[in-house]
């Protein structure tokens, strides 16, 4: 549980650094460039990060892919991997993506905000709130109805990072 001067910090970061977009469902038409955020303490994180690049390879859309791996479990990719990585030195005191010119910054000029994180980690609340995307998809609500598309877990069941892509890509695709 975050301390009263984490979360005060927080919260001032997220008011400061909020987009004045709007946001909302939006066809994949009207989506350019995209900004996706993998778990990196997952198992299968490799296969997602090349399932996602084929993906929008496909649609002829620009993707940005950040692996977030804040524990110290190593990442396991195979082959080359096209990703920014961001690891705990990346992340300040309060869970900010640090300002550095060595730490990889969150695109902030996308159309489209995927994360397929399951719990919902300060630094993706952040890049969410303040990039300026029209259309932004999570896999878990907050309180401050940050997401435009929440996919849950099926069941209770926890659900993969490939599980969930390929639901969202589904959706994405059904929307006009």
């Amino acid at each position: 549980m975050p301390s009263f001067i984490t979360e005060f910090f927080r919260s001032r970061a997220l008011r400061r650094d909020a987009s004045p977009v709007p946001t909302g469902f939006a066809p994949l038409s009207r989506v350019r460039k995209a900004a996706v955020f993998v778990d990196g303490s997952a198992p299968d994180g490799g296969r997602v990060i090349s399932a996602v690049r084929a993906w929008f390879d496909a649609q002829g859309k620009e993707v940005s892919v950040y692996v977030l791996n804040l524990s110290d479990v190593q990442f396991l990719g195979e082959g080359p991997l096209q990703a920014a990585f961001l690891h705990k030195k990346d992340v300040n005191w309060y869970g900010r993506i640090r300002r550095r010119r060595r730490t990889p910054q969150v695109d902030r000029d996308v159309d489209l905000f995927i994360s397929l994180i399951p719990e919902p980690h300060f630094a993706v609340l952040h890049a969410a709130v303040s990039s300026r995307a029209v259309f932004k998809v999570g896999r878990s609500d907050t309180p401050e109805q940050l997401f435009d598309l929440v996919v849950r877990d099926r069941d209770g069941q926890p659900s993969s990072q490939g599980e969930v892509f390929s639901t969202i890509t589904g959706i994405l695709e059904k929307v006009q």
